[in-house]
């Protein structure tokens, strides 16, 4: 039986290789797992999102997942950038910009989700006023 320590060092590992895997099903659960144990960690979401971009279209697994955490850690941005991200990529823009603004109001002064919320509020504008 390996120490905690160990344990979580390897999973950790194991989820930093899932990002630069060829299938990254198989190492799905790996990164799920640091995200359940270190869920402010930005490292872990940053492989979590590679991952899930890599697999395709969105698993209903991923989805629960996402509600899951999401529901249990309120004030967590990483997963409200990824489900505005998706609402992207699906073309929900006011869906979109409505995760980018929650994220906006628990980090104002992250460039990043300023970013975010400037383009929506941008694509917003143009289609509602489009031959302004």
């Amino acid at each position: 039986m390996l120490p905690v320590e160990i344990k979580k060092e390897l999973q950790s590992l194991g989820a930093k290789i899932s990002c630069d895997t060829m299938d990254p099903k198989q190492w799905f659960d790996c990164v799920r797992y640091v995200i359940q144990q270190h869920p402010y960690r930005l490292n872990a979401w940053n492989c979590y999102y590679r991952v899930i971009s890599r697999l395709g279209k969105r698993a209903s697994t991923e989805a629960k997942f996402m509600h899951h955490l999401r529901s249990k850690y309120r004030d967590c941005v990483p997963p409200i950038l990824i489900a505005g991200h998706h609402f992207t990529v699906t073309s929900r823009h006011q869906d979109a910009a409505r995760e980018y603004l929650e994220a906006y109001k628990l980090m104002p002064d992250s460039p990043l989700i300023n970013l975010c919320v400037g383009t929506y509020v941008f694509i917003l504008f143009s289609f509602t006023f489009p031959n302004f």
